[in-house]
C-alpha cells in the first residue's frame, strides 16, 4: 500500500530523510547506509514520531515553502531566500528542534526498503517546491 510522505528534510536522487506513514502513522525515515556498496541505498530506518515533531517539521516546512515562493516571485534573490538555512532564524530555530529529537531516537527496530514514487498531479508546483511523493515500504532483505 502507498503511503503519504509528509516531509522531505534531505534529498538526494530520493528523498533521503523526511517524515512519511507507515501503517497510517507518522515516522521519521532516514536512508540507511550500505557497507557493501559504500553509498546509501534504498534501505531506510523508522522511527514513530509525536505530534510535536509533526508540527516542528511542519512549521519549517511552511517556512521553506514561503521562501520559494517569495523567491520565485522575485521577491528574494537566491541569496535571501528565508526558505534555507542560515537566513530566516526561525527556521533555523526549528531545525535545531528538529535536530535534538533526531539525535535521542531509541535504535530502530523497523527496517524497510523505500520505493518513493511521485504524484502525477505536479504539474502545477512552481520550481524549487519539493514534489509531493508517495512511498511503498517493503521488507528490508
Amino acid at each position: 500500500m502507498l503511503e503519504t510522505v509528509h516531509i522531505v528534510l534531505d534529498f538526494f536522487d530520493c528523498p533521503r530523510s523526511g517524515v512519511a506513514d507507515y501503517q497510517g502513522n507518522p515516522h521519521y525515515f532516514s536512508c540507511d547506509w550500505d557497507e557493501a556498496t559504500g553509498d546509501y541505498g534504498h534501505s531506510f530506518s523508522l522511527f514513530p514520531i509525536n505530534d510535536q515533531f509533526m508540527e516542528i517539521a511542519l512549521a519549517q516546512l511552511e517556512i521553506s515553502q514561503q521562501g520559494v515562493l517569495a523567491f520565485s516571485s522575485g521577491i528574494y534573490s537566491a541569496n535571501t531566500n528565508v526558505g534555507h538555512r542560515d537566513i530566516d532564524q526561525h527556521y533555523n530555530q526549528l531545525q535545531q528542534l528538529i535536530d535534538a529529537f533526531i539525535k535521542v531516537l531509541p535504535a530502530s527496530q523497523i527496517h524497510l526498503n523505500g520505493n518513493f514514487q511521485r504524484l502525477q498531479n505536479d504539474t502545477e508546483l512552481l520550481q524549487g517546491v519539493k514534489r509531493p511523493f508517495r512511498v511503498l515500504w517493503s521488507s528490508a532483505v
